[in-house]
């Protein structure tokens, strides 16, 4: 895996490109995030059992820097997340195990300001606008009957707006002229996740399992 990075680096470092931090260039930026942890807990509704949580962040941007160290753009971000499995109990049909999933598709609009803090190195922040929409699935329902035994069960898929406003501070390196990496250090948000029901409120994450990589290419 190291040799593929290395040689793709060396790759792109051949490449007759402009330097990122100059007026007038266009930055290119991938990103990406995995974590998984596990977990064994009881929950109210269903048995209790040793479940696994992933999550999978991926994304792009395009931004054109409008002086040496002021940039804006857009961009798209790509959330998965899956958590199980889950049982719950049956009665008058059969038990079964589910795993939930969280699914996301968020196309943003930034601005983001370059520090430079050694040669090479910058500190940047990006302040994102983010709006798209997220699906939760399966969603159970269990309908019961009067004597509360559970009777049926419902599986639907739950999709709703999603609003986002985000602060997220970085780290980038530019090894070459042309071709940089960097690391995302979590951020604030504020997030918007039901309209209807008004449900909001800010997000902190700042924990190394949130972190992001990426890397940076100008043209």
């Amino acid at each position: 895996m190291k040799t593929t990075i290395i040689s793709i680096l060396i790759i792109l470092s051949a490449f007759d490109l402009f330097a990122q931090i100059e007026k007038g260039h266009v930055l290119l930026t991938g990103f990406g995030n995995y974590s998984k942890n596990e977990y064994s807990e009881r929950l109210e509704v269903f048995e209790p059992q040793d479940r696994t949580v992933s999550s999978l962040n991926l994304g792009g941007s395009i931004g054109y820097f409008f002086s040496n160290r002021l940039i804006a753009g857009a961009g798209i971000d790509y959330q998965l997340d899956k958590d199980g499995p889950y049982g719950w109990p049956g009665q008058n049909f059969e038990s079964g195990e589910r795993d939930f999933k969280f699914k996301e598709f968020l196309p943003y609009a930034y601005m983001g300001y370059y520090l430079p803090i050694v040669p090479k190195l910058y500190f940047n922040t990006n302040v994102k606008i983010m709006f798209g929409q997220y699906a939760m699935f399966p969603i159970i329902n269990i309908e019961t009957s009067e004597q509360n035994w559970p009777i049926a069960i419902k599986v639907e898929t739950l999709r709703k707006d999603h609003f986002e406003a985000q602060i997220t501070p970085e780290l980038s390196y530019f090894f070459v002229k042309h071709v940089g990496v960097y690391l995302g250090l979590g951020g604030l948000s504020y997030v918007i996740r039901d309209w209807e029901r008004d449900q909001s409120g800010w997000v902190i994450s700042v924990q190394p399992e949130v972190w992001k990589v990426g890397i940076k290419i100008g043209i």
